[in-house]
């Protein structure tokens, strides 16, 4: 099984987005909104994880490219998986405004697909690791 992309690009122009989506077999909410200042950093995404009610998971995620946004928040609420923000013209830049409506992609890779021995679990152990 390959990535899952969890959004195209679009056509509209509103600076906030919300979906939900099958992940590992579980639906999520998501919702994303373009901050013009978030804290002391201009224009950037950010994501906030649902459960399938509505209710908070994780709220004010800011969206970088290349990194796991869902690994500093790992628990068994949180899928499983990893999701990042990937840069298709290879540029490694963080996605502004259009960002995510045009070069950058929000993906998701079921853990299914991660090698074990890349997997973090650490959530289960209590941070102490596999056994």
């Amino acid at each position: 099984m390959a990535d899952q992309l969890l959004l195209a690009p679009m056509r509209t122009e509103r600076p906030e987005i919300a979906f939900r989506v099958r992940l590992d077999g579980v639906i999520y909410g998501m919702r994303l909104a373009y901050m013009r200042r978030h804290v002391d950093i201009p224009g950037t995404w950010i994501l906030d994880l649902l459960s399938s009610t509505g209710a908070p998971i994780v709220l004010g995620i800011r969206v970088v490219e290349g990194i796991d946004l869902l690994q500093p928040y790992r628990s068994r609420a949180v899928p499983p998986g990893i999701l990042r923000c990937v840069d298709t013209l290879g540029n490694d830049t963080d996605p502004l405004r259009q960002g995510l409506r045009g070069a950058q992609r929000l993906v998701y890779r079921p853990i299914g697909d991660i090698p074990i021995d890349d997997r973090d679990t650490s959530y289960i152990t209590g941070g102490l690791g596999p056994w």
